[in-house]
């Protein structure tokens, strides 16, 4: 018999396992994750007021309820189990635990307390259970906050809208209704952020966000969005590639020039700017400014880098976000290449590790949206097939059964029913908070509401 794992229950993590399921339709799939609730980054990571995304839970839903699809949640493999106690359980194990760290700039009063890691940040509203004991630092001035964002991806752009939202009482009106934490929600509503930096390293062409995304920043209402029309101005060469672009960057460029010549003036504002690298973080014990130096693009329009130079700017903030991308974390034991932060393999099928395999950010790096996980995940379950086919991997040892009799043994799980549960205590107290959902703020007290206590 051939049974697979599947660690972490994210998107790549149930794409694999419902392909791998369609393959072998007798076998057995255990997804593992660490926590009671599924869905990674779908639940964890997309923003409260997007919750259109959100709903592709709906068609994981369908995956869960394959009868060779068992969610075994709370577990932590690497810690709670170890990859060699699972290995004579199944014929391959697919390792999809997504990339869950920040990356770090290194330069000087990083460790400041207003200078905030965007998956600590994020994690926090989203009520992830890995970031309960995360506290907001207050500003000196509750009713002026400024902020500096460092970075111009997707998340970057969730943060400053978040910001914004929490401190316009017309826009917090629809964010509070979201599943965003309520414990965040009324910590920010403290605070008026009236100054927003959205920074990056590199021009309007390079830009890391989605168009869908930048355009939602024209829908912040009483929000000015600043841009200098200098900073916008393109080479011969630059505007010639402009027009053969993707889509998406010269929809990108269109909304930002809508932005430059759009002169509203509003008590709130979101100033973009390009071209700047962070220098430092200035200010004892708090931040009071970033400071950048400034950058020239080099290289073709496709594949333009940031040369630092010599010249520098200062932005003063109350707080600054760090938003500049993820990184992952190997699992003890496992091959891991530290200069990517992924798992070094060959479409799927990690290097000199027999029977181990890897799909999502963990084996590509951060990039990609919800649904590139799923070509990402067949092409790795296609490996395998091809793999179990020559005779590299061969069917399953040992009976599962007596590896969930182990595991219960030693901890508290649950099951995709317990998470069905889960789910409905979370939207039934949503209907009385007038709220879509509220959300369990950490996996003690999921496992408290499974027990009954």
């Amino acid at each position: 018999m051939h049974n697979f794992a599947i660690v972490g229950a994210g998107p790549s993590g149930i794409y694999a396992a419902d392909a791998l399921a369609n393959k072998f339709p007798t076998s057995k799939m255990l997804i593992f994750d660490s926590i009671s609730s599924p869905y990674g980054l779908v639940r964890s990571g997309v923003a409260p007021d997007h919750e259109k995304i959100k709903e592709v839970s709906r068609i994981f839903d369908k995956v869960f309820s394959k009868d060779n699809i068992q969610f075994v949640g709370g577990v932590k493999i690497g810690s709670d189990i170890g990859i060699e106690e699972l290995k004579p359980y199944f014929s391959a194990i697919v390792l999809c635990h997504g990339a869950s760290l920040d990356r770090k700039l290194g330069i000087a009063n990083e460790n400041l307390k207003n200078v905030i890691p965007a998956t600590s940040f994020v994690g926090w509203y989203n009520v992830n259970p890995e970031y309960s004991n995360f506290i907001f630092p207050e500003p000196k001035d509750k009713n002026n906050c400024s902020a500096v964002i460092i970075g111009q991806g997707n998340v970057a752009i969730d943060i400053s809208r978040i910001l914004l939202k929490s401190s316009i009482k017309e826009l917090y009106n629809g964010l509070s209704e979201t599943d965003i934490s309520r414990t965040a929600l009324s910590e920010l509503r403290k605070y008026s952020f009236r100054k927003v930096h959205l920074v990056g390293r590199r021009g309007p062409l390079q830009a890391a966000c989605t168009d869908k995304e930048l355009k939602e920043l024209c829908k912040l209402e009483g929000v000015s969005v600043i841009i200098s029309e200098d900073e916008l101005k393109l080479s011969e060469e630059e505007q010639n590639w402009l027009t053969q672009a993707p889509k998406g960057i010269q929809k990108n460029y269109e909304i930002l020039t809508e932005f430059a010549q759009n002169k509203s003036n509003n008590d709130f504002e979101l100033h973009i700017k390009f071209c700047l690298s962070p220098h430092s973080f200035i200010g004892e014990p708090e931040l009071q400014a970033v400071s950048f130096s400034k950058t020239n693009l080099s290289g073709t329009p496709e594949r333009r880098s940031a040369i630092i130079t010599n010249e520098q700017e200062e932005i003063t903030a109350d707080y600054a976000f760090v938003s500049v991308g993820y990184k992952g974390k190997s699992i003890p034991g496992v091959n891991f290449d530290d200069s990517s932060n992924t798992y070094p393999n060959v479409a799927g099928r990690i290097e000199n590790e027999n029977g181990l395999y890897t799909s999502g950010w963990i084996k590509r790096g951060p990039s990609g949206v919800i649904g590139t996980n799923k070509s990402d995940s067949v092409e790795t379950v296609t490996t395998i097939v091809n793999d179990i086919e020559s005779g590299l991997i061969k069917e399953s040892s040992k009976d599962l059964k007596e590896l969930l009799e182990k595991i219960s043994n030693k901890m508290f799980t649950s099951s995709y029913l317990d998470w069905k549960k889960l789910d409905a205590e979370e939207l039934r107290l949503g209907a009385t908070y007038n709220k879509s959902r509220v959300k369990f703020e950490t996996q003690e007290k999921m496992y408290d509401f499974l027990k009954g206590d």
